[in-house]
């Protein structure tokens, strides 16, 4: 597969990545740093999975006293690539899912600010449709869960 990412900033990148499921699977990097950075390479595709692009520059200059600590990072949201006959599943990461799902019904329920009863019913809807959804899933690759 060709992949072609391109980043520009207000502060010079040092590296731009390729990632298909976590990993790197194509970077360049700038070690002097450039306010303008391409990537174009081809990559193999092992099968179903996500891509992205992401970048990071190095600290800003102490210059900037305010920002002396900040480093940019940027990701961008993953492009899905699906495959003939394979399903693209990770136990792991539907767990991962299903906790934050949790924690996040846990922070509406006891710290939120309450909306009105109808918008708050739909915030429950949703972290309940999703559950589901999730245990489905886990279901259907035959995973025993709690």
């Amino acid at each position: 597969m060709e992949v072609r990412a391109e980043v520009s900033c207000y502060v010079d990148i040092h590296s731009l990545e390729i990632v298909f499921n976590g990993r790197v699977v194509a970077s360049r990097e700038e070690p002097a740093g450039t306010r303008r950075l391409a990537l174009n390479e081809k990559i193999q595709i092992p099968g179903a999975g996500w891509i992205a692009a992401r970048c990071a520059a190095r600290l800003m200059p102490s210059s900037v006293a305010w920002r002396s600590n900040f480093g940019v990072q940027a990701h961008t949201s993953p492009v899905y690539v699906k495959v003939a006959g394979q399903d693209l599943f990770s136990a792991p990461d539907i767990a991962y899912m299903l906790t934050l799902v949790e924690g996040s019904e846990i922070w509406v329920e006891n710290w939120a600010t309450r909306p009105d009863a109808a918008r708050l019913a739909a915030i429950r809807k949703f972290f309940s449709d999703a559950r589901e959804i999730l245990h489905r899933r886990l279901h259907q690759h035959g995973i025993r869960h709690d």
